[in-house]
């Protein structure tokens, strides 16, 4: 079949479609049931047709054709540059592309992220502002250059320098009753160790009379001074349990002697009333050495030796603290000098 313009046509198997004109070509129908089919173009009669479609051509050798919008998507191969201008909306990129350099992601203010973008500063930049939190801890590891000093200590230059304002509320002064100053010269010349503020007070005004306790005070300067009390007695055939005193008292110096070849053990107890050797709590044994030519013990207590309920004593042969055997009469002679 050949027609030079015809604008369509319908083609049956084994036969020839002929144009020169392709612009005028507008649509060829093939029936499906004729496979092998195919387009061919002439310059006219006796001039062999060219197949319309084979391989590659310029558009001006191609047929005209429409996509169906049915169509399977078909792939499209292009080598060499593309050049794309005035693109819009989103172009995907291929499937395993990838870009070059690092995309970040920014995220929200204060969310820790991976994608996080670096001020590199120079040297003659304006500086950032950075804004501390409220109530934040700031470490100062130098002051001036210097490594600061921190705690107690002699100045030095990592320490900062502070002064006292005049309307200073705060404590300048040392506290009553708990400072430690130490020796104080007294106007006789007397080295006198203060322990307080108060014993200042009391060294540099005069103390009032009858109102201000001291203390013990034992008058032992003068010939009419009162003194201590002195106790002498030779042992009796027994434990020679007494009290002393009935009260209060101090102990300040012991003399006993002995004639037996065998030693005397002198108890003493703190209670106001006779004790019962043996049972009663000791709170001091003497040991008086023994010798038939006499021995004895000789005793001058620094700080004399406090009894708090009363002064009691007993004399028995026994160390053991519940011993109350009796020493023989005229063992002994005992001295005890006591307030």
């Amino acid at each position: 079949m050949a027609n030079d313009s015809q604008a369509s046509a319908a083609i049956g198997a084994g036969e020839i479609f002929n144009t020169t004109d392709l612009t005028t070509f507008t649509a060829v129908s093939v029936d499906a049931k004729l496979p092998g089919c195919m387009l061919f173009a002439t310059g006219g009669s006796g001039t062999k047709p060219t197949p319309l479609y084979l391989g590659s051509a310029l558009s001006a050798a191609s047929l005209p054709i429409v996509i169906a919008s049915d169509q399977v998507a078909v792939a499209v191969k292009q080598s060499g540059t593309w050049n794309i201008t005035n693109v819009s909306g989103t172009i995907s990129l291929p499937t395993g592309a990838s870009t070059s350099a690092k995309q970040p992601a920014l995220g929200t203010a204060g969310t820790a992220s991976t994608d996080v973008i670096t001020i590199q500063g120079i040297a003659s930049m304006t500086k950032l502002l950075v804004t501390p939190d409220a109530n934040s801890a700031i470490n100062v590891a130098q002051m001036n250059g210097v490594a600061t000093t921190m705690g107690n200590g002699v100045s030095g230059t990592g320490v900062q320098r502070v002064t006292i304002a005049s309307d200073s509320t705060g404590q300048v002064a040392l506290a009553a009753g708990s400072a430690v100053i130490g020796h104080v010269i007294v106007d006789s010349g007397t080295v006198t160790t203060v322990s307080t503020v108060a014993a200042v007070t009391a060294i540099t005004n005069a103390l009032p009379a009858g109102t201000n306790t001291l203390g013990g005070v034992t008058n032992v300067g003068t010939a009419t001074g009162s003194g201590l009390t002195q106790k002498t007695f030779v042992s009796a055939n027994s434990d020679n349990a007494t009290c002393l005193k009935a009260s209060a008292g101090q102990v300040y110096s012991i003399q006993a002697f002995n004639l037996n070849a065998a030693p005397r053990y002198l108890k003493f107890q703190n209670k106001a009333t006779t004790p019962t050797i043996g049972t009663d709590t000791n709170t001091k044994v003497i040991m008086i050495p023994g010798n038939t030519a006499g021995a004895g013990v000789v005793i001058n207590f620094h700080t004399p030796i406090p009894f708090s309920t009363g002064i009691s004593y007993g004399l028995v042969t026994g160390i053991a603290n519940n011993d109350d055997t009796s020493v023989g009469a005229g063992d002994c002679v005992v001295n005890i000098d006591y307030i």
